[in-house]
């Protein structure tokens, strides 16, 4: 799935931001997006 990928790049991207830059509160708002992003597809999967 074409979602699945670009979030798995988003995950890439926000490791590499933390390692960088240690914004910790970014990060976790990210995160956040991407576990609705994911409970979205899935939602639809099933």
């Amino acid at each position: 799935m074409k979602e699945l990928e670009e979030i798995s790049k988003k995950l890439n991207e926000i490791v590499e931001e933390l390692r960088e830059n240690n914004d910790v509160e970014k990060a976790v708002a990210e995160l956040h997006e991407i576990r609705d992003k994911l409970k979205k597809i899935i939602k639809e999967s099933t």
